[in-house]
């Protein structure tokens, strides 16, 4: 069920084996067995989406990251709130070395963000090292807006994408498109089973999540256990796929047509739907730890 380039293949006999053992370990292995049948019905749908509205969904994922990252850590004694990163190879060459010379060129025009990093989520499948603890963004020109870290690859010096608080349209092509599907997922799983709750579509958007990235089993990573299973701040991530999804579909059942302006107005609407989501949680939080 792993998407390369909208066509459906099997995921490793190993990979999914070791997937079956989780389910059959927690949880109703009936449901889950649901799940699984309902997320490969609606991942094998080649269905077309309009292109505005996918570039506008994808842009609205990347948005959800970007809002629940800068709340994922939080000191509730300094009150401080840390952001979380997520460092990952460029996927573009040019553009990778476009932004090197930039920064040699230009240091006056990069920022810190924060200081004191933690190395946070390293592309595990990469020999990353982070050498210096300092986040980065790019303040003008091409690339403004798009945050980087300083290490290592490979023992040679490197830099690294936060794509974790790095805005869409900043986002080199490989990871943009790494938005895309999970939007378009999430959009045909909510017109194709608008009956289930927001609880259930999230706990399919995670199975289609693990089922379409092997490697997170591989490499051991913390996301790589059933929905069941997951921290609540993950399980809401889930669900902020599910609420944007239903929220194109109910706004796009307003307008006869589409165009670029209206995705855009419907991608403000969903950034406000996050952030209230997102506000909510805290002030839950807060009220837990106080």
């Amino acid at each position: 069920m792993q998407r390369l380039y909208g066509k459906y293949e099997p995921i490793p006999e190993d990979v999914q084996k070791t997937i079956n053992e989780l389910y059959e370990s927690f949880g109703d292995k009936n449901k889950e067995e649901e799940e699984r049948k309902i997320a490969y019905e609606v991942a094998s749908d080649n269905s077309l989406i309009n292109q505005d509205v996918l570039f506008a969904g994808a842009t609205s994922i990347n948005d959800a990251y970007m809002i629940r990252n800068t709340h994922s850590v939080h000191d509730y004694q300094t009150g401080k709130t840390i952001r979380s990163l997520k460092l990952r190879d460029f996927k573009d060459d040019v553009t990778e070395k476009e932004v090197k010379d930039f920064i040699v060129a230009n240091p006056n025009e990069i920022e810190v963000v924060m200081k004191d990093i933690q190395p946070g989520d390293i592309d595990k499948r990469k020999n990353f090292e982070v050498t210096k603890p300092t986040l980065y963004r790019i303040k003008s020109g091409k690339h403004a807006g798009m945050c980087f870290a300083v290490g290592k690859k490979d023992g040679q010096n490197a830099i690294f994408l936060d794509i974790a608080n790095t805005p869409f349209e900043k986002l080199t092509s490989g990871w943009q498109e790494s938005n895309f599907d999970p939007f378009e997922f999430a959009y045909k799983l909510v017109n194709t089973y608008p009956e289930l709750t927001e609880d259930q579509s999230a706990a399919i958007v995670h199975v289609y999540w693990l089922t379409s990235n092997g490697w997170a089993i591989e490499y051991k990573d913390p996301m790589a256990v059933p929905y069941c299973m997951l921290d609540k701040k993950e399980q809401v991530k889930d669900g902020d796929n599910v609420v944007i999804a239903r929220g194109y579909k109910k706004e796009l059942a307003k307008h006869k047509s589409v165009n670029q302006e209206i995705c855009k107005d419907i991608c403000r609407i969903a950034r406000a739907q996050i952030e209230k989501r997102v506000n909510k949680d805290k002030e839950q939080d807060l009220g837990r730890n106080q």
